[in-house]
């Protein structure tokens, strides 16, 4: 399926978003996640696909350079709704610097944070069977 740019605010953050399934979305960030409007744009986005029946949401944050503790709020908001639809967000190829918010904060333990997109669908797979 076709990847589409869904928004890229200048020396921001950006997202691209791929679909993969009915019921699974993959979200590439990348940037400084630092102004709300990207936070806004990408929290949106992710709602809209909800409605959409996305349930499954796979992050890749490898070229995330900085995110603020906004952003971290938003993928716990994103967490707890897809959860209630019985899926789940998983975090792929975190930065080193995102590493270290997620163990600071200890969100490591809280999201699940696998080494590949290709972990994260098989993860999914193995769950919906």
């Amino acid at each position: 399926m076709a990847s589409v740019s869904a928004f890229r605010h200048q020396d921001q953050g950006a997202v691209n978003v791929q679909v993969l399934s009915k019921y699974e979305l993959l979200v590439w960030l990348s940037g400084y996640f630092t102004e709300n409007e990207d936070i806004i744009a990408f929290t949106e986005m992710v709602e809209g696909r909800l409605l959409q029946g996305v349930t499954w949401l796979i992050i890749d944050m490898q070229s995330v350079e900085f995110m603020t503790s906004r952003l971290l709020a938003a993928l716990v908001s994103c967490h707890k709704k897809f959860r209630r639809l019985g899926g789940d967000v998983m975090l792929v190829d975190v930065s080193k610097n995102v590493r270290e918010i997620l163990e600071l904060t200890e969100m490591d333990h809280y999201f699940d944070v696998m080494n590949s997109v290709a972990a994260a669908r098989l993860k999914i797979l193995e769950t919906t069977r």
